[in-house]
């Protein structure tokens, strides 16, 4: 932040000028509180790196903790920096100057931290290393050590002047690590087109930026200038492929490619063991070993928030071992190993939406529990895909017992914090009895509030639903094989409790939240029965406001309990007499859209809605 400063033609009178003042000395208090609130958690950061990565700094654990001392001295000098009981602008000053040994510090120990996720990647994946490597620093531990030392002991050495000129200027035992942004050590830097030409001068402060956004083209071994990027945002549709320079940021934080063409990454993307976010639109393709990324915690697909999904997405290689993750839009789940569905097992940091892509690939009911999707109580929608072709042939011999969707869902089970469902392109003719049954979907989904079965065409039967408190939104879409709606799917029966903990015979409700009801492509659909309950008092549908039904050519029976309805659709039926028991309880409609629907008593069914319903009048 600049000082203010003022012209005496700009000075009125003496109350005039103390207010200047007095605005001058706020700005500088405002300052210097932000540089030393910045440099307590650089602080904080960096005294916590020392103490875990001791185990790292066998060699050079002297100077490890001379700088350990250091900080704590700098730490307790920070107090009295704060209480501003010295001139400011000294205080200010000091704090400025030490902006450049807090960020080298930090830079320092943050390669501690790679190194120990670097070795953790090799053990892993036991790396032996060969003797032309011996002289290679990013290889051979002893070099390693050896140019640590030197840092580290450069750094002692420059917190060594800075706490002299603390004393100088009356500070009490303090060091200080300052903020990462400010004077000679430049943190943000935007480019437009035209960095290539930037002035020599300009590019001696790449090594100092930590946050680069880029729209333009990405110049060969530019990335190489940038040694401390923490984050890399870039924006150019003209871009196809990253730089294999990539891979030598090793100080990457987060990196953004969802504003490129870039469908796929390169190898050495591997080596960002610090990456914590990567952000992309689709790719095709992960190179092997992407598991190295054991630090990744946000993988986000940008196509796939805003639905602009053409294509199954690729496998992910090795996801397993990234046990950080918490974000995962999708999963392709194949046969090979490293992206089979037992991987998703130990990921039990993931939480929000998770897309299962590949069931098919699954063989063993076992195999679909070992996802552990029971455990995982921070994701709260799970979409469930299986290939909408036919299995190719496969020489590979699957007991049949097993080699059925069905055993595969029932491995599924998820955590009852589950809000949201989606299952496409089940071939099985039952739902798995977490669905089906009370007793467990009591439990298991008494949480959802939204479910769809889409295109689930062998499947027979629809879950026992109307038990479910919180359910709002109900979409049932392509079940071919589906005759009838029975007293199952409302969920009456001894066992069943109503969101308010009393059996429906007791007088509760069925559906008792539900918004929205689609049926739609159900060519196999002739019956939907009452609900069947032993109590007047029970209600049906009682918040339903939107009913959409659509291309059920052969339904004969529809019921009659929608008391809320203002929305209705109906299209595609043959029989018009189909909905004439709906119709004649039919009073809160406000909207009607009516198509292709047919029979000889279509012209009553309108006069009978139109004359119930005065709000359609209008």
């Amino acid at each position: 932040m600049e000082e203010l400063t003022f012209k005496a033609s700009e000075v009125g009178t003496t109350p005039d000028l103390h207010k200047q003042k007095t605005c001058r000395k706020g700005c500088i208090i405002a300052e210097t509180l932000l540089i030393v609130e910045a440099a307590k958690g650089i602080l904080s950061k960096v005294l916590s790196l020392v103490a875990n990565e001791a185990s790292l700094a066998w060699g050079f654990k002297g100077e490890l903790k001379k700088l350990d001392k250091r900080l704590n001295m700098i730490q307790a000098l920070l107090s009295d920096a704060e209480s501003m009981q010295l001139t400011l602008s000294a205080v200010k000053t000091w704090l400025k100057s030490l902006k450049a040994v807090a960020y080298d510090a930090d830079t320092v120990l943050d390669e501690f931290s790679y190194e120990l996720l670097r070795r953790q990647v090799a053990v892993r994946d036991r790396i032996e290393y060969k003797v032309r490597d011996l002289f290679s620093p990013s290889n051979n531990p002893l070099l390693f050590r050896l140019k640590m030392a030197h840092k580290i002991k450069a750094i002692n050495l420059s917190l060594d002047a800075i706490y002299k000129d603390a004393n100088a200027i009356g500070l009490k035992p303090v060091d200080l690590i300052n903020s990462s942004a400010g004077a000679g050590h430049q943190q943000v830097l935007v480019t437009h087109p035209g960095i290539a030409n930037t002035p020599a001068s300009s590019k001696a402060s790449y090594p100092r930026v930590r946050t680069l956004f880029l729209y333009c083209d990405l110049p060969n071994n530019m990335l190489a200038n940038f040694t401390r990027l923490r984050a890399l945002v870039l924006t150019n549709h003209a871009m196809e492929e990253l730089p294999n320079s990539i891979g030598k940021l090793k100080h990457l934080r987060y990196l953004d490619i969802s504003e490129t063409s870039v469908k796929t990454l390169p190898v050495s993307i591997n080596k960002l063991y610090n990456l914590q976010t990567l952000r992309v639109m689709y790719l095709t393709g992960v190179p092997e070993k992407f598991g190295n990324l054991i630090n990744l915690r946000h993988f986000i697909f940008d196509d796939d928030e805003y639905g602009l999904w053409t294509a199954r997405p690729c496998t992910i290689d090795g996801i397993g071992q990234m046990t950080c993750l918490q974000t995962l839009p999708c999963f392709v789940v194949s046969r090979d190993k490293g992206c089979q569905i037992e991987d998703l097992g130990g990921l039990n940091n993931l939480k929000g939406e998770l897309k299962i892509f590949g069931l098919e690939d699954v063989v063993t009911t076992e195999a679909a529990k070992n996802a552990n999707l029971l455990k995982k109580s921070r994701i709260n929608a799970l979409q469930f895909y299986w290939s909408g072709e036919e299995e190719e042939e496969s020489n590979e011999v699957v007991p049949i017992e097993e080699n059925t969707d069905e055993h595969v869902l029932e491995g599924l089970t998820p955590h009852s914090n589950l809000k949201r469902l989606k299952i496409q392109n089940f071939r099985g003719k039952n739902f798995s009895s977490w669905m089906m049954m009370p007793s467990q979907s009591s439990e298991v989904l008494r949480n959802l509030v939204d479910i769809e079965l889409i295109y689930c065409q062998t499947s027979e039967q629809i879950p026992t639903l109307g038990h479910l408190a919180c359910l709002k939104f109900i979409q049932i879409d392509g079940l071919y094989n589906l005759k009838r709606i029975g007293s199952e799917f409302y969920g009456h029966n001894a066992e069943v409790a109503t969101g308010s903990g009393r059996d429906v015979s007791a007088g509760g409700a069925m559906f008792p939240a539900l918004r929205k009801l689609t049926l739609l492509n159900l060519p196999g659909l002739e019956e939907w029965f009452e609900a069947v309950h032993p109590s007047p008092s029970v209600k049906v549908f009682p918040c339903l406001d939107v009913l959409k039904l659509t291309r059920i050519p052969k339904l004969s029976m529809v019921p009659s309990h929608f008391p809320a309805v203002k929305d209705l659709t109906i299209c595609g039926i043959n029989d018009a007499a189909a909905l004439q028991k709906m119709s004649s309880k039919l009073t809160t409609l406000t909207f009607l859209l009516m198509i292709s629907v047919e029979g000889s008593d279509l012209q009553l069914l309108m006069e009978e809605l139109l004359g119930k319903n005065i709000s359609l009048k209008q």
